[in-house]
C-alpha cells in the first residue's frame, strides 16, 4: 500500500468514492453530482493538495486539503476539506498515513498549523488518530437544514 500525490486520472476513481462516503456521510440526503465531484477534483489537482491510497493498482482512500491565510494576519493553515478510506481498509494505516502525508505538505507549504475538521460517527477511532497526530480538539462542528 502506497500513499501517492493525486492526479488527474486518478480523480474518476475518487469521484467513485466520493459517492460512497457521501452515501454513508451526514450530507447523505444532499445532491451528489459527479460532475460537480470531478470539477473539484481537477482544482484541487491544479491548486491543493491531493493524495491517495493505493492498494496493487487500486485506489483505496483519498485525501484533499488546502493552504488557507489566516484572515487576520500573514500566517497560513493548512485546512482539512475530504478525507475518505474504503470501508474494508479502515482497520490498517492508511488513514493516518494519508493525514501525516498532508501534515508534511502542509508544512512544505509554509503553513503554521493543520486544521481538520470530522463528521465522523463514531469520532472515538478519529480522536485517537489525532491524538497520535499531536492534534487536540478546538470546537465541534454544528449544521442546520434550510430547506425541507
Amino acid at each position: 500500500m502506497s500513499i501517492e500525490q493525486g492526479t488527474e486520472q486518478d480523480i474518476e476513481r475518487c469521484v467513485q468514492l466520493g459517492a460512497d462516503m457521501h452515501a454513508e456521510g451526514h450530507y447523505a440526503d444532499l445532491i451528489y453530482d459527479h460532475d460537480i465531484a470531478a470539477e473539484y477534483g481537477r482544482r484541487v489537482c491544479e491548486y491543493g493538495c491531493f493524495f491517495v491510497a493505493r492498494k496493487d493498482a487500486d485506489i483505496v482512500g483519498f485525501f484533499t486539503g488546502s493552504l488557507q491565510q489566516y484572515r487576520f494576519g500573514p500566517e497560513y493553515v493548512a485546512v482539512e476539506e475530504l478525507l475518505y478510506v474504503a470501508p474494508e481498509h479502515r482497520t490498517g494505516s492508511i488513514g493516518y498515513r494519508l493525514l501525516k502525508a498532508f501534515m508534511q505538505w502542509a508544512k512544505d507549504n509554509g503553513a503554521s498549523e493543520v486544521s481538520f475538521a470530522t463528521s465522523v460517527e463514531h469520532r472515538k477511532g478519529f480522536d485517537a488518530l489525532a491524538g497520535r497526530l499531536g492534534m487536540y480538539p478546538v470546537g465541534a462542528v454544528y449544521k442546520a437544514k434550510l430547506n425541507g
